[in-house]
């Protein structure tokens, strides 16, 4: 917006476009003067008519230079017309060569990659094979080692095979220790599949049907560390001779078997082992595992952990 004054009175407000039609009304005059933002003082209303006439023989200009530059236009199209013909036929011919070209060469490179790819994926084959082969006769070593060991210990087990008339019936081994009760305090049961459980034996005698001490529990002391196993399982008595019984108590928990194998590895060393069996009333045996018992034991636990591998070996 522009403002026009006169005299030093402000006599109109307009738009630039406006003024000519203002001027030609004789509503605005050429020595009025104008203001707009931006602007620090009024000037002429004459000297925005001469930038009016600047801008429309530039826009005149311009459209000159628009015509000339469409006639040039017509003109290259109308020489390249005249030789259209010829340089699209070329053009075609060049296409169709390159296509052929481009289609060769891809063809060319699938069949490269093909090559390679099936080459590859032999190498991956034979290597695969070779890995499998190694890890089969590793295997085989490692089963016949299993056996070698299992060979020089099955022969202090007794051995009870599973029941043919009964469905996935499974071998038992039990130390020969066991055979020897009077001397035996602590004893583990195991399966050809390598499961086991062990179990503590309190030998007491019963006097008009109550024992002397009926146990469910011990205390294991070694190298200073004592170590209560929790409740086991009551077995029932079972009577030696004449009126003399020994109290079992089985201990097949996940915890039990992994102090079956602190005492194993203890047995092994050759450490001192003392069991403390607590019985149901509060009263309680203190027994020494004997050497006897001690490499019976880790035998038992050694054969279990063979019969585990050898279940893995022989994929079973």
């Amino acid at each position: 917006m522009i403002k026009i004054a006169r005299d030093g009175i402000e006599i109109a407000v307009c738009e630039p476009q406006e003024l000519e039609n203002l001027i030609t009304q004789d509503v605005v005059r050429t020595t009025d003067h104008f203001w707009k933002t931006g602007m620090k003082e009024w000037r002429p209303v004459s000297e925005i008519l001469s930038e009016f006439d600047t801008l429309k023989k530039q826009k005149k200009l311009y459209r000159i230079k628009l015509a000339v530059g469409g006639i040039l236009i017509v003109a290259v199209l109308a020489i390249a017309s005249i030789f259209s013909k010829s340089a699209l036929d070329d053009f075609r011919k060049n296409a169709a060569k390159t296509a052929i070209a481009n289609s060769k060469r891809e063809a060319d490179q699938k069949v490269e990659s093909d090559r390679r790819t099936a080459i590859a994926r032999l190498e991956y084959e034979a290597a695969a094979s070779r890995e499998r082969e190694a890890e089969k006769l590793a295997g085989l070593k490692a089963l016949k080692e299993v056996n070698l060991s299992i060979d020089t210990i099955i022969g202090e087990f007794i051995v009870s095979p599973p029941d043919k008339f009964k469905k996935g019936s499974l071998a038992w081994y039990t130390h020969k220790n066991a055979e020897r009760y009077w001397s035996t305090n602590l004893r583990v049961h195991l399966n050809e599949n390598g499961y086991f459980y062990f179990e503590t034996i309190l030998k007491g005698y019963f006097d008009q049907g109550h024992s002397i001490i009926r146990h469910d529990s011990f205390v294991l002391l070694f190298e200073g560390n004592t170590i209560n196993s929790g409740l086991g399982e009551a077995d029932e008595d079972v009577e030696i001779s004449g009126g003399t019984f020994f109290e079992r108590v089985s201990y097949n928990s996940d915890k039990h078997q992994e102090l079956a194998r602190l005492i194993a590895d203890a047995c092994a060393r050759g450490t001192k082992l003392e069991l403390r069996m607590n019985g149901r009333r509060g009263k309680f045996r203190d027994v020494e595992l004997t050497s006897e018992d001690a490499l019976a034991f880790s035998q038992s636990i050694k054969l279990a952990d063979l019969l585990t591998r050898k279940k893995i070996l022989s994929g079973k």
